[in-house]
């Protein structure tokens, strides 16, 4: 279930591919048919935010919010209806484990990643974000993705990661997911 619950955000064709558009986005709310995904995954090339059509699973996508601060977008998808993760109301602990299923750029198929929670409201080597790290590898592309605890459920949203297959990554904290889907769901 989890699995098929995730997909590849594909960026509106320009005429050429940017690969720092491609992302990973996941079903929040099957009966409004809402998709999060990263915030940055929704940059044009010079860097804006753009509020363009995008799609996933060749179904067009709309980007209804977002917010730049906690790095969090929202998705209109009416054509796809796919069952939808559900956020955890338990606090995570340090240790816990977790995994994500991402997209990796430039690879045809869902990948599994696994980790621990290794850190909570990391500020020191970010400026104006608070992130909660893990000791997961990620790929590029994989920006967006549920990170899933033991039971199934999102603990937060993966968002950073130091190149290529790096084991230290990050995501908004639970408190931010959920201040920012309170508005939507």
């Amino acid at each position: 279930l989890i699995n098929h619950c995730t997909d590849a955000l594909i960026p509106p064709f320009t005429g050429e591919y940017v690969k720092s558009n491609h992302c990973t986005t996941w079903s929040a709310n099957k009966d409004k048919r809402l998709w999060i995904t990263a915030a940055h995954c929704i940059t044009d090339p010079s860097g804006r935010y753009a509020d363009k059509d995008y799609s996933i699973n060749g179904a067009e996508a709309k980007v209804i919010g977002y917010n730049v601060i906690i790095d969090l977008a929202m998705l209109n998808v009416p054509r796809l209806i796919i069952n939808n993760l559900k956020i955890t109301n338990k606090t995570s602990k340090h240790g816990d484990p977790i995994r994500i299923i991402g997209h990796p750029y430039g690879w045809e198929t869902r990948y599994v990643f696994y980790g621990h929670i290794t850190a909570f409201g990391n500020r020191e080597a970010f400026k104006d974000h608070v992130y909660t790290m893990y000791n997961m590898a990620c790929a590029p592309g994989c920006s967006g993705a549920p990170v899933i605890n033991s039971k199934g459920e999102v603990v937060s949203v993966l968002q950073i990661g130091w190149g290529a297959f790096t084991s230290l990554s990050g995501g908004v904290p639970l408190e931010g997911l959920k201040e920012f889907v309170a508005g939507y769901f």
